[in-house]
């Protein structure tokens, strides 16, 4: 089957990107804001909307194909249809795609750390995160304090795990990263919880630790024991 052929409908692609930004407008936009250091914008509240924005998307985009092809006589399969339909795809699936890369489940883009090598992980609880993109700024943020240690960040359980690999390394500098995560800083904050050696089942900590469900209260207050300090501007 050929492609038709025919002038290019810019039209249609600046609507596929407008529905698109609309349905992960809490992700691609805020990533856009996370580059530039402003903290959260709040588009978490469209979250509910994301069905019905969808819906609308792929409603008009079929609309505009039996239309062209009933009245215009355009082919059914044109090259802007094919741009168009990647688009908002890629843009609709962008949270989706973020929060596989903050929980490190997709190896060449966020690869996991060596967990033979992995000495300890240290747990956060993280206030503040109200979106995928804020849970991978402060990813992102977590993994410049040291160079031997990878993040593991939850968004829907408001928690961070840091796998170290290296030296021990004092949780109140990654405590002190969250809190300088945005300009001005305080947007998000970070409690430690607990700091747990890595033996040999630290795969099976790893697998444990990325899985979606939510952890139980016992897990948290299993930590009792530990240290417990809150990110303070210093």
């Amino acid at each position: 089957m050929s492609l038709g052929s025919g002038k290019f409908d810019w039209r249609s692609l600046a609507a596929a990107t407008v529905a698109g930004l609309l349905n992960s407008s809490c992700c691609v936009v805020q990533l856009g804001l996370n580059w530039m250091s402003i903290g959260c914008a709040g588009f978490a509240v469209l979250d509910p909307l994301r069905p019905v924005f969808l819906t609308a998307s792929y409603g008009s985009l079929a609309t505009s194909i039996i239309y062209g092809h009933l009245y215009q006589g355009k082919p059914l399969i044109t090259k802007d249809i094919i741009v168009t339909t990647l688009l908002i795809s890629a843009l609709s699936l962008s949270p989706e795609i973020v929060n596989l890369v903050n929980e490190r489940r997709i190896p060449f883009i966020s690869s996991r750390p060596d967990t033979k090598k992995v000495r300890e992980i240290l747990h956060f609880s993280i206030e503040g995160m109200k979106c995928k993109a804020c849970a991978n700024n402060v990813k992102n943020h977590l993994e410049k304090v040291s160079p031997n240690c990878k993040a593991v960040v939850v968004q829907e359980e408001s928690r961070a795990e840091i796998l170290c690999e290296g030296e021990s390394v004092d949780p109140a500098l990654f405590a002190k990263a969250v809190f300088e995560t945005t300009d001005p800083p305080g947007d998000f904050v970070a409690t430690f919880l607990r700091r747990e050696k890595a033996g040999e089942d630290a795969n099976a900590k790893l697998e444990k630790l990325v899985q979606i469900h939510h952890a139980s209260e016992d897990d948290l207050e299993a930590g009792a024991d530990s240290e417990v300090c809150a990110a303070q501007s210093s």
